[in-house]
């Protein structure tokens, strides 16, 4: 519902055409008025740090499992 009320203000369809993401939601989107929303996008965008972290880790394993391979072979 917070989603709906939001695209169905002028105001903030122009700002977010006008500006980019982040400035929007700290400028627009309040904890106080949306806070659903607001949570909703601190999940979301919490995803990607933790999914690099995750994406970096089991880089290092494949790596390390290889050159355990190449030396066990020489």
């Amino acid at each position: 519902m917070e989603l709906t009320d939001i695209q169905n203000v002028n105001d903030f369809k122009r700002a977010f055409n006008e500006q980019d993401l982040l400035s929007f939601d700290s400028g627009y989107v309040s904890s106080g008025s949306y806070p659903d929303l607001s949570q909703d996008a601190k999940n979301f965008t919490a995803l990607f740090g933790s999914t690099h972290c995750c994406e970096q880790l089991f880089s290092k394993m494949k790596n390390t499992k290889n050159e355990i391979k190449v030396s066990a072979y020489r």
